[in-house]
């Protein structure tokens, strides 16, 4: 095959998909839901571009730093096998979605606006005291982490094997709690906002989420966590596309659209910003002045995530199910969701024990499955998602308020980025970190929301009829031209 015919096929089969996921979207109107279907053709297929291009005039040469760590690809008969079955997840994923019944409009949208009212009467001082304990625990966790790192790497130095795997889970688990903390009051910050107009609270509310969204940032330059700041980053948006702007309900204008625009794309910058912290180790020391340096260099950036930041995104999952074939490695004998895929790969491929690798859902159930690795993988990611429609269907209730929300958000930005990018095993993560832990550390400012919200809610009649009462007893008004008795 010459190289447009790689395209093509590449080309053709987006196509499908592009068609098959925009008739998925118009079905649920989830806004979570476009961001799971890009990142799923992200992680799967699009890393094929690359491959194409630079293969097609080099065959054997090894175009990026992944393959010069493992084995070359090749544009043979394992990579075109790969295509196909990598198509093949995301159609069967999709045909899932297709066959979940859609929920009425009217339903829908009286659960959506029934959130934005509770997240309206969020308790948001406690809220950002509990972002800002969070905060605090994991700067002490990360200056135990880095210690003096002189001139090493940033990334390097927080991921030092040294470090006490019960630390670095510690600090784990504390930066979704407080991210997921901070995203929620982000947004409750713009949905008062949005209420209440540019008033002096709601710009101070504005200025404190962004001083939030910005600590948590630094602490993930420092450790070198791109996932990480990309949930949060994602969840936000998802969430005031859901909740903060009424997209939900297709009523959105296009200043609303450009916003939203405009934070994803500031959104990439900064992680092109953590790609260069965790690839450059000129910068030298941790410190304020080096970290912000980062972001003060956009022609750096900007290259990247153009090159190296891409590759390292693209390139290690869509690898995975590649080296599976060509090296013809041992398939069978794992029990899913218990033994390591990963090890496994790892250890039948020689890979450096001194660099962490990736392996895609579908080639880590290929070790275990065989072919029917993308339709047991395609029903492991839709099974989540599936279980995330039935959650924000709930009827809105003091304790299904908080599981609506990150269900419709957080879980929506976090299962693609954690499950697709694991083997079957990453199951349990996945579940913990999308909606276990943001469950947790959230739910109790959602019990007071939601209590707040019923109080006033039975007020508010109270109010309409006590004003009718008084209506009612005030003296019929005088005709035009007419003189008053009294």
């Amino acid at each position: 095959m010459t190289t447009g015919s790689w395209t093509l096929a590449v080309l053709l089969g987006l196509f499908v998909y592009t068609a098959l996921a925009v008739h998925v979207y118009r079905r649920h109107k989830q806004p979570g839901l476009a961001a799971v279907m890009f990142m799923a053709a992200f992680w799967t297929v699009l890393g094929a571009f690359a491959v194409i291009t630079a293969k097609g005039g080099t065959p054997s040469a090894a175009f990026s730093y992944l393959e010069s760590r493992t084995y070359p690809v090749l544009l043979n008969e394992a990579y075109a096998q790969t295509l196909a079955i990598y198509f093949a997840f995301l159609i069967i994923f999709l045909a899932i979605l297709t066959l979940v019944k859609p929920w009425p409009t009217r339903d829908r949208v009286a659960t959506v606006t029934a959130v934005r009212e509770v997240l309206s009467y969020f308790p948001l001082i406690l809220a950002v005291l509990v972002a800002m304990a969070g905060l605090a625990l994991q700067f002490l966790i990360v200056q135990q982490l880095t210690g003096t790192i002189g001139t090493t790497s940033l990334y390097d130095a927080a991921s030092n094997t040294s470090i006490p795997r019960a630390v670095l889970r510690l600090n784990n688990y504390l930066n979704l709690a407080t991210s997921a903390v901070i995203s929620v009051t982000t947004v409750a910050i713009v949905v008062r906002a949005s209420k209440q107009g540019l008033r002096p609270n709601s710009i101070l509310g504005i200025a404190t989420a962004i001083a939030m969204i910005g600590a948590q940032y630094r602490i993930n330059v420092v450790l070198g966590t791109r996932s990480a700041t990309l949930i949060l980053a994602l969840s936000i948006i998802i969430g005031l596309a859901a909740y903060g702007w009424g997209l939900v309900q297709g009523s959105v204008s296009k200043r609303t659209r450009w916003i939203l625009g405009i934070l994803g794309l500031v959104a990439l910058y900064l992680i092109g910003a953590i790609g260069l912290a965790r690839t450059n180790s000129n910068y030298g020391a941790q410190s304020q002045s080096s970290i912000v340096s980062y972001l003060f260099n956009p022609a750096a950036i900007l290259e990247e995530l153009s090159g190296a930041g891409a590759e390292g995104e693209l390139l290690p999952a869509h690898f995975s199910l590649y080296h599976v074939f060509n090296s013809g490695l041992n398939v069978g004998g794992l029990i899913p969701y218990w033994d390591s895929t990963y090890r496994a790969y790892a250890s039948q491929l020689l890979l450096p024990a001194d660099q962490g690798f990736t392996i895609h859902l579908v080639a880590g159930w290929w070790l275990v499955a065989g072919v029917l690795a993308p339709l047991l993988a395609a029903l492991q990611l839709g099974g989540l998602i599936y279980l995330l429609l039935w959650i924000a269907r709930r009827n809105l209730t003091l304790w299904s308020a908080c599981w609506i929300f990150v269900a419709t958000t957080w879980a929506m930005a976090s299962v693609p980025v954690t499950s697709l990018r694991s083997g079957p095993e990453g199951l349990r993560g996945t579940l913990t970190a999308a909606l276990l832990v943001p469950f947790v550390s959230t739910v109790v400012l959602w019990l007071i929301a939601f209590k707040r919200w019923q109080r006033a809610s039975r007020v508010e009649p109270e109010v309409e009829r006590a004003s009718t009462r008084r209506a009612d007893k005030s003296p019929a008004p005088v005709p035009t031209g007419q003189r008053s008795d009294s």
